[in-house]
């Protein structure tokens, strides 16, 4: 499974990095590290380091659910802090407003 998803990247990756998309896997939701029988690539914080080690590039990522990182025991703080590091994408630059949804969450709080 892990060679299958290196041979996609490194064949896909550097297509889509020269044409400025950048592709993100979202980890298993409900988390779970095996499901039928087969280990899960995003099921884990450690598929989640193992993937973007894979190939370094800014076309290479996995989309960060908060939720699923505290249904998986891990703080999602703390998982932040490590991936934003490696220069994944935040969320100020996708097609959603993130700012402005959490200002909406905070004023219903």
């Amino acid at each position: 499974m892990w060679g299958n998803i290196a041979h996609f990247l490194k064949a896909v990756a550097p297509v889509a990095e020269k044409s400025g998309v950048r592709l993100a896997l979202h980890p298993n939701d409900p988390s779970a590290p095996l499901s039928r029988g087969s280990e899960q690539i995003m099921g884990t914080r450690a598929g989640w380091k193992r993937l973007i080690e894979i190939l370094r590039s800014p076309a290479n990522g996995i989309t960060f659910d908060c939720g699923v990182t505290r249904e998986m025991g891990e703080d999602p703080v703390a998982v932040c802090r490590y991936f934003a590091r490696r220069k994944q994408v935040f969320p100020d630059e996708g097609q959603v407003d993130i700012f402005g949804v959490m200002k909406e969450l905070v004023r219903q709080k």
